[in-house]
C-alpha cells in the first residue's frame, strides 16, 4: 500500500523471496529479513517456528524506522 501511494515504509520479509517480491524502490521501502536455508518458504506449516520472522530484531526495525523518519524530515526541510 505504501509503495502505491509513495509513502515511505519499512518492509519486514518473513519467508518470501526478497529479490522477487520486495518493492522496487529500496530507498523508500528498505527490506529487513533474516536469511534461512528454507527461504523462500514453500512450507504449509513452518518447521522452524518462524525463525525467519523472529530473526528480524526489533532494534533493527526501530533503527530503520528512525532513519526513514529522519530522511523525511530532511526532505521536507
Amino acid at each position: 500500500m505504501a509503495a502505491a501511494v509513495g509513502a515511505p515504509s519499512v518492509v519486514i520479509a518473513s519467508g518470501s523471496d526478497v529479490a522477487r517480491w520486495a518493492p522496487l524502490d529500496r530507498d523508500l521501502h528498505p527490506v529487513l529479513w533474516h536469511d534461512m536455508p528454507c527461504r523462500p518458504c514453500a512450507f504449509h506449516a513452518c518447521p522452524t517456528d518462524h525463525e525467519c520472522a523472529r530473526g528480524v530484531a526489533v532494534d533493527d526495525v526501530l533503527a530503520q524506522v528512525r532513519r526513514q523518519l529522519e530522511r523525511q524530515e530532511i526532505s521536507h526541510a
